[in-house]
């Protein structure tokens, strides 16, 4: 969590056995594939990814840049 609220996959609200994301972190063989990978390039996306500890992470995307502010930036 980097401050304010944490990550929405953690605020989901489950009452019968652990939670999804404990249970994908708790996966020794997870692998993420990320779609429009552009999308996740957040430092809070970045924070949970992490916290997943994947053994890969492959990210794809047809977009050859991303938005920061005014400002674009190769992807």
């Amino acid at each position: 969590m980097t401050g304010g609220n944490p990550a929405r996959i953690k605020r989901l609200n489950e009452v019968l056995g652990e939670s999804y994301f404990s249970y994908l972190q708790s996966l020794d063989d997870l692998c993420i594939f990320m779609d429009e990978s552009h999308h996740y390039h957040a430092d809070k996306s970045f924070d949970v990814i992490n916290e997943l500890r994947p053994i890969l992470g492959v990210e794809l995307t047809a977009t050859p840049q991303i938005q920061k502010g005014a400002k674009k930036v190769d992807f």
